[in-house]
């Protein structure tokens, strides 16, 4: 069964006319519905190719999804002119009378003789009409009706609008088109060419050579790693696919247009464009070939169009001629166009459409249309009903400005971040056309109002706004309110006029053995009020603490305290017993033997030369080298951070701050120091209490705590416990250490009133540089870490050191006051992370390197991404592997060492280490777990140890982590 000769349709208006069905519905007084049918055959069955059954498939069970155009038809076309006309248009295509049979789980195309044609007209309200076209669009098609739905949209102001819909598994846009076309002709009364090929033989065709079936490009495009086009996802609305507007004047691409056609180009640029936004050197597109120049098939209405994966790879080096002339090899391969697009169904497939998330089709028009036509120039309304991220449709008219949309997933993407993408296309387009052999990775695709909003982001630069330094601050609160409660522990307490003159004895001991400015003085003892008293003093003395933990062993507090020439050390009963078996040599006081500050006085001496800059403490992190590593941090910066902290939480003299937080970790400087800054009460938690829920919510009880640190996965402990519903006294929980999970926060926030706030920031930069107030319920899939603190700068920057997009991840980048002065006694370390500023944001000049991933989200806010090296978190302990390997390698039998962290083990993350003996030994995995406790903390040993013949190594020859065995 082919085309009906539609030329008697046309003359016989009479016949149809009494033929004609008018349905009730629309508006009083107006003709609404006008349908004309002819007699049926018997109707013939067509085989589906597999490209038509997955398009079939996006509906709704036994609906169509549909391609919809509007465009504006004449004023004097009336509505029966129209019936005619499009009546004649279904009769000269078959595509347009088929009906879909479904039988069980068959499907059946069955093509009829029936010609028939509904036009509907509606009115539409003033200012309503985009959402009723959209409406109409988003309205399915059912299987048993005719593929082609005709709307005559009325507005109350304007021209008439013609809304036509046509089944996507029947008819592709450029049949849209054709479909156009004849229907300006009809109603000019024009005949209607009788098309080359139908489509029942089009579909036989295609069956028979396996058109748009062959793997070959499936395997092709998938062999190797995957490569997706992965960008910022920040969810707008659920629902179809938005779309923006598209123009790009002719004259921009002019230079390449000399070398490359329409298609290559725009396929590279948003190839190039997606990749740079998603910091990615390979990236896979979809492009949808038109199929047009096949022999018969240029003036088919059918689904011809086949989507073509195009995989570029920005190497280093690469050029934009580079990547034109690697997609122009791929779409002119002698298969393109005839082998199974991204859309077919199947396994393979599916997997092959997550891969490419983008589709650029190019529409051409040849020639333009008369002021006159009956029909004006048509738009669609909605983009391609596939499963794409980004659909760029573009229009091209000889020597014409290209107009068209980029069409975006709005339960994916929010439209000012589509909006982003289509200005960097056009920046992207400039600029390569000025430079085609610039490298990709030099082009500019920012558009200036997009890195003035970076540059927004980024903070400011400042001194403090408190010039004092740490201690200064704390003594001048404590000789103002002498009798406030400063500190407790478990067996009393001191007021701040007692603090204040334990410290002030403290600090005259500590200067009479050589302490002040820069010095380093050791603090080996357990949370208690002797502990604040002893690091104040330290303070007060000019030098900087060095805080240690008891429970080190010996040999490691030695190296730490050799390694920053500590000049003397504070103890307690505990710290005493862990100094006695170092080697170190240090001098060492007794912290509970120093007379008690009530009935004794010592000489305080002035502290010679003291500044900002000096140095208020040096904590130590794990070191990638296999040695930890000193941080000194300044006064400056310290102060700047708490000032911030106040500045944003309001501390009053009422609060009650919880001191859990081990002091070999930077978060205990805020828990010490800031309540003692305002005048509120610091509580010392029990040594080990800060592991047990129940003690902890005990404590919190007692004291009426109301704000506490948790890092987030002993915070999730403590959710699953119920311990936070037993503290109503809480009003700030804060989380840092580790990234903060959704759940957590949304269970948390459904058991008590207190704000959760997640804050960020590497031992390196004063404990914390940018911060998050959590929402009661966190919509996004991760919890951001937020926007800078006070005087501080955050950029996160490429390879190159510029500045990333917008969305685009990137290395973390942090300057401003906050800034440690480096790492004590080791320059070469310093020189490596510690880095000249090139965005000119700093006063100092300078930026840390974090190591961490990161990404700007359009609020302002970061987002954290993970790490560009092999350091873990671990229950908020920063570890480098290379720290524990270089411990298991220190027993004889091990040769080689691998530390993994693993989520695939137990219920909780687990530190997994690997070893490999030398020839002719087995390692002992008991023997190295021992060995390891004389040399690293516990949180850093291996829960398990397994032993292998050899590690595992990739096809490069480096280390496979993947492939390491479960223990």
């Amino acid at each position: 069964m082919g085309p009906i000769d539609p030329r008697p349709l046309l003359r016989d208006s009479a016949s149809r006319a009494g033929a004609g069905v008018v349905r009730a519905g629309g508006y009083p007084g107006r003709r609404c519905d006008v349908m004309w049918a002819r007699a049926s055959a018997r109707p013939i069955v067509v085989s589906a190719t597999p490209r038509q059954l997955y398009l079939q498939r996006l509906g709704d069970g036994s609906f169509h999804r549909t391609y919809t155009v509007a465009a504006p038809l004449a004023h004097a076309v009336t509505p029966d002119m129209l019936c005619d006309a499009l009546t004649a248009v279904v009769a000269s295509h078959d595509a347009l009378r088929v009906r879909i049979r479904v039988q069980g789980t068959a499907r059946f195309q069955e093509v009829t003789d029936n010609v028939e044609v509904t036009v509907t007209r509606s009115a539409v309200a003033e200012g309503e009409l985009a959402a009723h076209l959209r409406k109409l669009a988003d309205t399915q098609i059912p299987f048993t009706e005719p593929p082609l739905r005709c709307v005559l949209v009325e507005p109350a102001q304007g021209p008439r609008i013609l809304c036509l819909s046509v089944a996507c598994s029947l008819a592709d846009l450029a049949a849209l088109e054709v479909l156009l076309d004849d229907l300006r002709a009809a109603l000019a009364g024009l005949p209607l060419p009788i098309p080359e090929t139908g489509w029942a033989e089009f579909s036989r065709e295609a069956a028979e050579h396996h058109l748009f079936a062959d793997e070959r490009q499936e395997r092709r495009a998938y062999a190797g790693p995957p490569m997706t086009s992965r960008v910022l996802a920040v969810p707008e609305a659920g629902g179809e696919m938005e779309e923006l507007t598209f123009l790009l004047p002719r004259d921009v691409l002019a230079g390449l247009e000399h070398h490359w056609n329409l298609q290559v180009i725009l396929t590279g640029l948003l190839a190039v464009v997606l990749a740079r936004s998603g910091s990615h050197d390979e990236v896979a597109t979809g492009v949808a070939v038109s199929n047009r120049d096949h022999p018969g098939w240029r003036r088919l209405v059918g689904s011809v169009e086949a989507v073509v994966p195009v995989a570029v790879s920005l190497r280093p080096g690469t050029t934009f001629s580079d990547v034109l002339t690697e997609v122009e090899s791929q779409l002119n391969s002698p298969d393109c166009g005839e082998e199974s697009d991204l859309d077919s169904p199947g396994v393979e497939e599916t997997r092959l459409a997550r891969r490419c998330t983008s589709l650029v089709r190019v529409l051409e028009h040849t020639c333009r249309l008369a002021d006159d036509s009956p029909v004006g120039a048509a738009r669609r309304v909605t983009a391609a009903p596939w499963p794409y991220d980004f659909v760029l449709d573009i229009g091209s008219e000889p020597r014409a400005d290209l107009t068209g949309t980029l069409a975006y997933a709005p339960d994916r993407y929010s439209g000012s971040y589509a909006a982003l993408l289509r200005d960097r296309l056009k920046v992207l387009a400039e600029a390569a056309c000025r430079a085609p052999d610039g490298l990709v990775s030099d082009l500019p695709i920012m558009t200036a109002d997009e890195a003035d909003l970076l540059r927004t982001f980024a903070g400011a630069d400042g001194k403090p706004a408190d010039l004092r330094r740490l201690h200064e601050i704390i003594l001048d609160r404590a000789d103002r309110e002498p009798h406030r409660t400063a500190v407790l522990d478990a067996t009393g307490s001191l007021t701040y006029g007692a603090l204040a003159t334990r410290a002030r004895h403290i600090a005259g001991r500590l200067r009479r053995r050589g302490a002040g400015p820069d010095v380093v003085v050791g603090i080996c003892a357990s949370r208690s009020t002797d502990l604040v008293a002893g690091m104040l003093g330290i303070l007060e003395a000019g030098a900087a603490y060095l805080p240690l933990d008891p429970s080190v062993p010996a040999e490691r507090t030695g190296r730490l305290l050799t390694s920053t020439r500590t000049v003397v050390v504070l103890a307690d009963p505990a710290g005493l017993a862990a100094l006695a078996q170092s080697s170190a040599g240090t001098v060492v006081l007794d912290l509970e033997a120093l007379p008690l500050a009530a009935t004794s006085s010592y000489p305080v001496e002035p502290t010679p030369r003291p500044g900002q800059t000096d140095l208020a403490y040096v904590i130590f992190t794990s070191g990638s080298t296999g040695q930890p590593k000193a941080v000194g941090v300044p006064h400056c910066g310290i102060v700047n951070r708490l000032v911030w902290m106040q500045d944003r939480y309001r501390l009053t003299p009422e609060d009650v701050v919880l001191q859990k937080t081990p002091i070999t970790f930077d978060v205990s400087v805020w828990e010490l120091f800031w309540p003692l800054m305002v005048g509120a009460a610091l509580v010392m938690e029990a040594p080990g209490a800060h592991r047990d829920p129940e003690a902890m919510a005990a404590t919190i009880r007692r004291h009426g705590v109301t704000v506490v640190h948790f890092v987030p996965s002993m915070l999730a402990f403590f959710i699953e416990e119920l311990a936070i519903s037993e503290c109503p006294t809480l009003r700030h929980v804060i989380c840092s250490g580790e990234a903060l999970p959704v759940d957590t926060v949304n269970q948390f926030c459904r058991l008590s009133d207190a704000e959760i706030h997640n804050l960020y920031g590497p031992t390196e930069a004063s404990v914390d540089v940018t911060h998050w107030t959590c929402e009661r319920v966190e919509p996004g899939p991760t919890v951001p870490i937020g926007r800078p603190i006070a005087n501080t700068i955050t950029v996160v920057l490429d390879p190159l050191g510029r500045p990333t997009p917008l969305g685009a991840p990137g290395e973390l980048h942090l300057g401003g006051a906050g800034l440690a002065r480096g790492y004590l006694g080791r320059p070469d370390l310093t020189a490596e992370r510690f880095v000249s500023d090139p965005t000119g944001l700093t006063t100092a000049g300078r930026l840390y390197r974090t190591g961490d991933l990161a990404r700007w989200l359009p609020s302002g806010a970061l987002e954290y991404l993970g790490r560009n090296d092999h350091q873990i978190k671990f229950h908020g302990v920063r570890i480098e592997p290379r720290e524990i390997e270089v411990a298991l390698k220190a027993d004889p039998a091990v040769a080689e060492s691998v530390v993994v962290l693993r989520s695939d083990v137990g219920v909780t993350p687990t530190l997994v280490g690997y070893v490999v003996g030398h020839s002719g030994t087995e390692p002992d995995p008991a023997a190295l777990r021992t060995g390891m406790t004389k040399l690293l903390p516990a949180a850093l040993i291996p829960s398990v140890v397994v032993v292998l013949d050899r590690l595992p190594i990739n096809a490069n020859g480096k280390l496979d982590r993947s492939a390491l065995p479960l223990p």
